[in-house]
């Protein structure tokens, strides 16, 4: 094979993976995965009312379903990692008929983010760093020490939250577990989210400020 055919064959084969990955970015493919998305993100709600009155796979086979709707637009490693994980254990409460199985989703995922967090720290590569870049428009020593230590104080949320969760799923009945996991976790989550995007431009201002004053 030619220089030439060996360019126009890995052209192609760009040009039909640019294809294949504008059709998942389709308004289709995003419809579908923030319906899967926002399915999965209430499943301790909803699970509350079809556990008791399904049988446990049927609500297995819906949690999974959520999780390949989710996985459809921009598919990356953790979108994977969710969908994955859901089989997993989505199968086994389908086996076993045991409810322990679905309760403890909620604690995987939270698992998978603590997984996540813990790989990024302090890596510009990071998914805090990333987010942190994208929305200052730099990235610079004030950024990354700020998302340091941002991906350091949600590592510990995330721990307290899971340590919870865990309570819930092996010791608390169905109302503690979808209370928790359905209403509070997402409540703090989101509090603390609004707080920090609020706080983080006077954070940002005060570690640029310094730094200016180390520079001179």
């Amino acid at each position: 094979m030619t220089v030439r055919e060996k360019n126009q064959r890995n052209a192609k084969q760009q040009l039909r993976e640019e294809e294949s990955k504008g059709k998942n970015q389709s308004p289709l493919f995003l419809a579908v995965s923030v319906l899967g998305g926002l399915q999965l993100a209430t499943f301790p709600i909803w699970g509350y009312f079809t556990i008791p009155s399904n049988d446990i796979g049927i609500t297995a086979c819906m949690l999974i379903v959520s999780a390949f709707m989710q996985s459809l637009y921009k598919p990356g490693v953790f979108r994977a990692l969710v969908a994955g994980v859901t089989v997993v254990i989505g199968v086994l409460a389908a086996l076993a008929q045991n409810i322990v199985f679905l309760k403890f989703w909620p604690i995987a995922m939270i698992l998978l983010v603590l997984l996540f967090l813990f790989m990024g720290l302090g890596r510009d590569t990071g998914i805090v760093t990333r987010m942190i870049a994208r929305n200052s428009g730099s990235l610079g020593t004030p950024e990354r020490a700020y998302a340091k230590g941002l991906s350091q104080v949600l590592f510990v949320l995330f721990m307290l939250l899971g340590v919870v969760s865990a309570l819930t799923c092996f010791w608390g009945n169905l109302r503690s577990w979808s209370f928790w996991n359905g209403g509070v976790v997402w409540a703090v989550i989101i509090l603390f989210g609004l707080s920090e995007r609020l706080a983080r431009g006077l954070i940002l201002k005060d570690l640029k400020r310094q730094a200016g004053k180390k520079a001179l």
